[in-house]
Formats: C-alpha cells, structure tokens, sequence
C-alpha cells in the first residue's frame, strides 16, 4: 500500500511539474509571438504627417487642393495634416 501510494505522489509531483514547465513555456512562446506580431515591419502612420510634395496637383475639393497619388488616387489634405482620399472623378488631370 505504501509504495502504490509513493507511486501516485510522485506520478502527481512528476505532472504538476511537467505542467508547470509547459505553462511557462506557453507564457514565453506567447510573449515572443507578441513581439514579433509588433515588430512584423509595418509601417505605422503614428507620428507622420501626409507628404504631398511628390505628387501632382488636381483640383481643388472643399476648398482643398486635391493631388493625385503615384497609384492614381485622388486625396487632399485634411486639417489633421492627414491625406482623405476622394472619388478619382473629383481630380481634373
């Protein structure tokens, strides 16, 4: 009886300790897969203002100049400083 009890303790302690190492590696691969999900080179927009400087002037929408991207996109610049894209008809080249 001892010893089916010895085994069962240690079968338990060997578990909880095999479990304890697997959570923590969980945890560790977790937070790698985080810092790589953030660090994928995306470029962010944060902190950057539109840069209009290279692309052409088309118009004018909502007392706006408009400008056309090197994609054919027709936007203007917004109080934001941000680029807000309208409809292609909007550009007049």
């Amino acid at each position: 009886m001892k010893t089916t009890a010895f085994k069962t303790i240690a079968i338990a302690t060997v578990l909880s300790i095999t479990l304890g190492v697997c959570m923590a590696s969980v945890t560790v691969m977790r937070a790698k897969a985080e810092t790589y999900q953030g660090s994928r080179g995306k470029k962010s927009s944060k902190g950057k203002k539109a840069d209009a400087a290279n692309d052409e002037p088309c118009g004018r929408y909502k007392d706006k100049q408009l400008y056309k991207g090197p994609k054919g996109g027709c936007y203007y610049i917004n109080d934001n400083n941000n680029k807000t894209y309208v409809d292609r008809g909007e550009c007049k080249c």
